[in-house]
């Protein structure tokens, strides 16, 4: 039995980037990284927020850049010791938008009309790779803030997984909590937006605001994120290429 924890970020209009990001692991390992990410925020106490750590908001507006960036370091290095592997899909909204009405018909036909449906369309797919390969079953968990979204992200969820006929023998029903008291969607929020910091540094410097210097441990836990799960110009291409050779093949 697999499990996974998945946050958004870039859910709206002005966000350049749009993700959903998250972790997969067994029970034990969930486990072992959960005893040692509680117990790194055990003193001083404290409900973690990746969006505020990384804005020096909230809780940590106090805090200056030097002890917030120490933070993170040590919960990459948990995230970085453990069994736990990530997994992650961003689109860049600019180029989704940009897409011919012709290309945006052939993603339609996949139920894909929007950067979200995107998102969890390709997350979907690969996770149900994945559990067919490695395990029977998973459990997934998604981050509900914002808790308006979690209505529409269900129905986003359940679309696309309803596209293979073993999607629902592999996958139960889509779950909500609230990250601020669970250290596995803690840390899927943190993936999602250091992904979401990443990819606006690179495509759209002018977007990214002042920037926060992430620990080297944090970046290279979402390279494979960044690196296998982009879709920018040049993969939604290869992406509306691939369908419509599926659908020649079809008629």
């Amino acid at each position: 039995m697999l499990y996974g924890h998945f946050a958004v970020s870039g859910d709206h209009e002005k966000s350049a980037i749009c993700c959903l990001c998250g972790l997969i692991g067994e029970a034990d390992d969930w486990n072992s990284f959960d005893h040692a990410w509680r117990a790194l925020l055990a003193n001083p106490s404290i409900d973690f927020d990746a969006v505020a750590c990384l804005r020096g908001t909230g809780i940590f507006q106090s805090w200056d850049i030097r002890r917030r960036h120490a933070l993170l370091a040590d919960l990459s290095a948990v995230l970085a010791g453990s069994a736990l592997a990530p997994i992650g899909v961003s689109v860049v909204r600019e180029h989704f938008s940009g897409l011919s009405s012709s290309d945006r018909a052939i993603l339609a036909t996949e139920g894909i009309e929007t950067p979200l449906d995107l998102i969890f369309h390709d997350l979907t797919e690969r996770v149900i790779r994945r559990v067919h390969e490695e395990s029977e079953k998973i459990s997934l968990l998604l981050d509900r803030e914002p808790q308006s979204a979690a209505e529409r992200y269900n129905e986003l969820f359940n679309k696309h997984l309803s596209r293979y006929l073993l999607g629902p023998h592999l996958m139960g029903a889509l779950a909500f909590a609230d990250a601020r008291g669970c250290s596995h969607l803690q840390a899927a929020k943190l993936l999602s937006e250091t992904v979401l910091s990443v990819e606006t540094q690179k495509l759209f410097p002018e977007k990214a605001g002042i920037l926060f210097p992430l620990p080297s441990a944090l970046q290279q836990s979402v390279e494979p994120i960044c690196e296998q799960g982009r879709f920018d110009a040049a993969e939604l291409g290869k992406l509306t290429a691939k369908l419509k050779s599926v659908i020649r093949t079809r008629e």
